[in-house]
């Protein structure tokens, strides 16, 4: 079963938060999951995540981005989510701004489930009521909460 419950809980959620690029929403993810204890190499993941950034956007429309990267540097799949107070552009497909993202990162020798996870979260991400609770929850533990009753 892929679920959110092992990689996920609110010490690596932040809402309304400012950011002005791609490179620092990206960097406030790490951050997120370096005073969570979830990572311990923070630029070696920050560089393998703006790596796979640089093949191609990880846009997905609607408002939607999933930075992510398998790297030599973790032990086990993390994930931090960050709501932006303002919308930046992230070469979405559809054009539009991006406000909500969900920052992936798993060891390399774990393909199989790091994309069982991208295919769940995406699946999730297209569910337009879904996309208007996250952006309406009140705090990062209402934000996980919803993400977590998912499963």
């Amino acid at each position: 079963m892929v679920d959110f419950s092992g990689i996920l809980n609110a010490s690596c959620i932040a809402i309304d938060v400012d950011a002005n690029s791609r490179e620092e929403v990206i960097r406030k993810a790490i951050e997120l999951l370096q005073h969570g204890q979830k990572i311990t190499q923070p630029e070696t993941i920050y560089h393998d995540i703006m790596a796979r950034e640089q093949l191609a956007s990880t846009a997905i429309g609607e408002g939607i981005a999933v930075p992510h990267a398998l790297s030599d540097s973790m032990q086990s799949t993390v994930m931090a989510v960050i709501r932006l107070k303002q919308p930046i552009d992230f070469n979405a497909p559809d054009g539009k701004p991006v406000d909500l993202f969900f920052i992936m990162a798993g060891p390399k020798n774990d393909t199989a489930y790091h994309l069982k996870l991208l295919s769940r979260l995406a699946r999730l991400l297209h569910d337009p009521h879904f996309r208007e609770q996250a952006r309406s929850a009140a705090t990062a533990e209402n934000l996980a909460a919803l993400l977590l009753e998912k499963e």
